[in-house]
């Protein structure tokens, strides 16, 4: 498998070396990634990736070989570009310049004659992050979308964490869908647990019966007996860093009913998923 892996990453365009493939063959040897996969991804991403470009390449072939992922669909990567995921990256990339930037130092120390060490932020700094995705239903044709975009953000940030509800957040969450009515998590376990500081991200396209966000019981599928609208407001009060990332275009929100309550419960903080309204979402999120 690791060879198939080394193949696989210089058919994809990162330049890894045959030298560079025996050192990760020799620090699996003295155990250093243990067990886990998630080790593993660390361990050879720091062994076979030089330079940030080549990161998202590498996250691809990675997920591929030892994740089972699909192949990336090339016409959903047009229109989520390799450039989108590198905004993630770089609002993962906010707290105090820590790391050794070697390339910018080195460039630096040619163009000015003499040595300048250049710092960046540490790859895995302080920024908090909360996601809610929503699954099931319409949110179905958005899966693949949402899914490529967002598996990368793991490896990004420091403080992660995922729930998922469907349509609007109600009393309970949780993070296996298979066990969605057997093992969740009440939301407010959720808002005592996670700080002020964490940032609140929720992925859904809001496409609802309206009576799912304003009416006691309006849920498709529970008896909630606080309306949705509540729920939103809760959590947008206890995390001010909130954002709401929609798939469906944005020159259709008001077509629907329920994407224009939702948009005004959050502020008008919901932001299309794409280059651009990631960009937005992302500075909206640092103010």
């Amino acid at each position: 498998m690791f060879v198939a892996f080394f193949r696989a990453l210089r058919s994809a365009g990162v330049p890894v070396s045959l030298l560079e493939y025996l050192t990760l063959l020799r620090a699996m040897e003295t155990d250093i990634a243990g067990r886990r996969v998630e080790d593993f991804y660390y361990l050879s991403r720091a062994a076979l990736v030089k330079n940030e470009r080549h990161l998202d390449r590498f996250d691809r072939v990675f997920a591929q070989v030892f994740e089972g992922a699909e192949p990336i669909d090339e016409s959903l990567a047009a229109d989520i570009p390799t450039l989108a995921l590198r905004r993630l990256r770089r609002f993962a990339r906010t707290g105090a310049p820590e790391e050794l930037d070697l390339d910018g130092t080195i460039r630096e120390t040619a163009h000015r004659g003499y040595l300048d060490i250049k710092l960046r932020p540490e790859r895995h700094n302080a920024v908090k992050v909360l996601l809610f995705f929503d699954v099931g239903g319409s949110m179905e044709w958005h899966v693949q979308a949402t899914e490529q975009l967002f598996s990368a953000a793991r490896s990004e940030f420091k403080h992660m964490e995922y729930f998922y509800f469907h349509n609007c957040p109600y009393e309970r969450v949780w993070k296996e869908n298979r066990r969605r009515w057997d093992h969740t998590t009440p939301t407010w376990d959720v808002l005592h647990t996670y700080g002020h500081d964490y940032k609140v991200v929720f992925v859904d396209d809001a496409s609802m019966s309206p009576y799912e966000i304003i009416v006691p019981g309006g849920s498709l599928e529970h008896v909630n007996e606080e309306p949705g609208q509540i729920w939103l407001e809760r959590i947008t009060r206890t995390y001010p860093a909130c954002v709401w990332i929609n798939p469906i275009p944005e020159e259709q929100w008001e077509h629907t009913q329920s994407i224009r309550m939702v948009r005004q419960l959050m502020g008008g903080r919901m932001y299309p998923l794409s280059l651009e309204g990631l960009d937005r979402a992302m500075r909206e999120l640092v103010r």
